[in-house]
C-alpha cells in the first residue's frame, strides 16, 4: 500500500500531519479557505474547522470570517 495518490503527492493519513500541512500552506500563501481544504483532503469542513480552532488556540493561526 502506497502513501501517495495518482498524482504522486504524498496523502495526509492523520489529524497532525494534516494540520502540519495546513501550517505549510499557510506559511506559503498567508491565508487558506475552508472549502479547498476540505476538498484537498477530503475531510468536513467541519473537520477543517476544528483544525483552525485548534491551530488558533495554539497561537499558530488567525481566523477571520466571511469577506467582502
Amino acid at each position: 500500500m502506497s502513501n501517495t495518490d495518482a498524482s504522486g503527492e504524498k496523502r495526509v493519513t492523520g489529524t497532525s500531519e494534516r494540520r502540519e500541512q495546513i501550517i505549510q500552506r499557510l506559511r506559503q500563501q498567508g491565508s487558506v479557505q475552508v472549502n479547498d481544504l476540505s476538498a484537498l483532503y477530503g475531510v468536513s469542513t467541519v473537520t477543517i474547522r476544528n483544525d483552525l480552532a485548534f491551530l488558533e488556540k495554539q497561537g499558530i493561526a488567525v481566523r477571520a470570517y466571511g469577506g467582502a
